[in-house]
């Protein structure tokens, strides 16, 4: 998982976003009152949703570019950045809650605010680590068969002279890939929400459980394999990968529950707040 790392130690690398952040953070201190304490802050979020809302166009958003799993984990990492930076943003103004005309209220708001960053952070770490191993499931799978078509000439060929268990493996990849797809388009192809993500990683984790059951049972039949030990080295890989997935998504589904949680507490301090300003007039 060095590729990983590295990505999530770029996160702490020096940015314009974090001068940003070091200059809200001195403004802010300039005035007592919360209008002036916050007006920096504000401005620093507007410059943090912009380079959220950027983060293709600075990975190169290509259409052909925007499939590969490269550019998404690029696309990630930049939203963890920005994610990152309106953390710092949110503490900020909520510092300065107490000079607000409902402290409460205001702390619920930004409190609210963070934690939906914090989930998001979460779900793009997520989705980088699931990037990253289905980038070695294909680079797997496109081996085993180029490796044994090399031999004789054609991929088709190569699917026949591969060892039982490589092609119980390539044949249950492509169930589970096919599997994929169906749960995004029976969660809804054109959302973009929590409810179909968390719809589409249980949906994932059914799959995957069932793709470990049948890992397991190809395991069984290694010893009647030509090299039982290289079988069995091979089948165990893919063993603890679908185990790491799964884990992954379980972690996924926890992430998107609470977000789900995050987001309605949000709709509630929303009412509350209206309720506030029609106090008020």
């Amino acid at each position: 998982m060095s590729i990983l790392n590295e990505y999530l130690n770029y996160l702490n690398e020096q940015t314009i976003l974090a001068k940003a952040g070091s200059f809200i953070a001195k403004n802010a201190a300039i005035s007592a009152k919360w209008a002036a304490g916050t007006a920096a802050a504000l401005i620093g979020l507007k410059v943090a949703n912009t380079a959220f809302s950027s983060a293709t166009r600075k990975c190169g958003g290509r259409i052909i570019q925007k499939h590969s799993p490269g550019f998404k984990i690029c696309v990630a990492r930049e939203r963890i950045k920005a994610l990152q930076q309106k953390i710092n943003i949110y503490q900020t103004i909520l510092s300065k809650c107490n000079t607000n005309s409902n402290p409460e209220i205001c702390k619920q708001k930004y409190m609210i605010d963070i934690d939906k960053c914090k989930n998001r952070i979460k779900i793009n770490q997520n989705k980088i680590q699931q990037l990253l191993g289905e980038q070695l499931d294909l680079e797997e799978q496109a081996g085993a068969v180029i490796g044994a078509a090399a031999k004789i000439g054609t991929i088709a060929a190569g699917l026949a002279v591969m060892m039982i268990s490589d092609k119980a493996i390539f044949l249950l990849n492509r169930t589970v890939a096919a599997g994929f797809s169906q749960a995004s388009r029976k969660c809804g192809i054109y959302k973009d929400n929590v409810e179909r993500n968390l719809c589409i990683s249980k949906i994932k984790l059914t799959i995957l459980t069932t793709k470990l059951s049948k890992l397991k049972g190809i395991l069984g039949q290694c010893k009647k394999e030509k090299n039982p030990n290289k079988c069995n080295e091979k089948v165990n890989k893919h063993i603890k990968k679908t185990i790491r997935d799964i884990q992954i998504l379980k972690d996924s589904i926890i992430t998107y529950t609470n977000q789900a949680e995050t987001e309605k507490r949000e709709k509630e301090i929303k009412v509350a707040m209206k309720a506030q300003k029609k106090g008020k007039v």
